[in-house]
């Protein structure tokens, strides 16, 4: 049998900014990693010969 427990957050105001900054940060490091990896995805492509000829539909 398996249970789960619900919580909530009822954080203080200096709580509730610090997880805002955290999530926020976490938005940035996501996004400049998924960059990153696009970018060096694109490069990959263009150094590959024939890469475009494989059936990959990626825009």
């Amino acid at each position: 049998m398996l249970r789960a427990f619900r919580f909530t957050m009822d954080p203080t105001c200096a709580q509730e900014q610090v997880l805002l900054r955290h999530a926020g940060a976490a938005r940035w490091v996501f996004n400049h990693a998924l960059g990153v990896k696009m970018a060096a995805h694109q490069q990959w492509r263009h150094q590959v010969p024939g890469s475009r000829r494989c059936g990959g539909t990626e825009a």
